[in-house]
């Protein structure tokens, strides 16, 4: 998968997927901008790039805010030139009940979901009309699932992937792909410290998912990779699901029961 001479975008850089992501373009060539609230994350994430004879350059971002959106993406292109690239991969929620959600919450689980990566992709997108380019938003495969105390955030990615098709169709004669990945369980923090505090839980999901394991944010970062390659210059407004097979219909039919809950692999 190759990269070399392109500049591409990470959003939510510092940790988890994004920073798989991150590492994962600059390998295949790129230079990365990553974004993140947490500069001390983009300090230690450069680091390692650096370490690795990688290009990177950390810069706070925050999502919710526009004028951080635009500073962002233009200090990219005034210290790179262009951008080539765009990893929308910033999101969360809450689980809360859908009786007892807040106007609030509801607000600020779209503005860091969906808002924020219309606006990233636009501010990118203008820069993208002159040569073209490619955007992979991280969905979820919660956007086409029902899942209790989740309501808001479900509908949220399903926004995002509603957003990722129409963005396709528009862009497409510009030369500027718009595709999504849809994760789903993975070995993050977040993941761990459900293993410690909600054994149960993590037990269900397994049981639950036909692969009996989660993904590693390495595998997921793989395919957003590809995806800003030339290699998918003919897919646009795709949205593929890493998540071991949780997201097939019926899926959780056909899954042994009582199976073990396994150490994650790690890479």
């Amino acid at each position: 998968m190759e990269l070399t001479g392109r500049t591409v975008l990470v959003t939510g850089a510092g940790r988890g997927l994004g920073r798989a992501i991150s590492v994962a373009a600059a390998r295949a060539g790129a230079t990365v901008v990553g974004g993140s609230r947490t500069t001390e994350d983009l300090d230690r994430l450069g680091a390692e790039i650096t370490a690795e004879g990688g290009v990177f350059h950390g810069k706070r971002l925050d999502v919710t805010d526009l004028a951080s959106i635009e500073e962002f993406v233009a200090a990219a292109r005034r210290r790179f030139g262009r951008i080539d690239g765009l990893v929308n991969n910033t999101g969360a929620g809450v689980s809360v009940a859908s009786l007892d959600i807040d106007a609030e919450q509801f607000a600020s689980t779209f503005d860091f979901n969906t808002r924020s990566m219309f606006f990233c992709s636009q501010a990118a997108g203008r820069s993208m009309l002159e040569h073209g380019g490619a955007i992979v938003n991280i969905s979820s495969n919660f956007a086409v699932a029902g899942v209790g105390v989740r309501s808001v955030y479900c509908a949220a990615k399903a926004a995002v992937d509603s957003l990722t098709r129409s963005l396709a169709v528009e862009w497409a004669p510009h030369g500027i792909r718009v595709n999504a990945v849809a994760p789903g369980t993975m070995n993050t923090p977040g993941y761990e410290r459900a293993r410690r505090n909600a054994p149960e839980m993590v037990k269900s999901v397994i049981t639950a998912t036909p692969s009996g394991r989660v993904a590693e944010p390495e595998e997921v970062a793989a395919l957003v990779v590809f995806l800003l390659t030339d290699a998918c210059a003919a897919m646009t407004g795709q949205i593929m699901a890493v998540d071991g097979g949780q997201s097939v219909p019926l899926a959780v039919l056909s899954v042994p029961k009582n199976r073990p809950v396994p150490e994650p692999a790690g890479f």
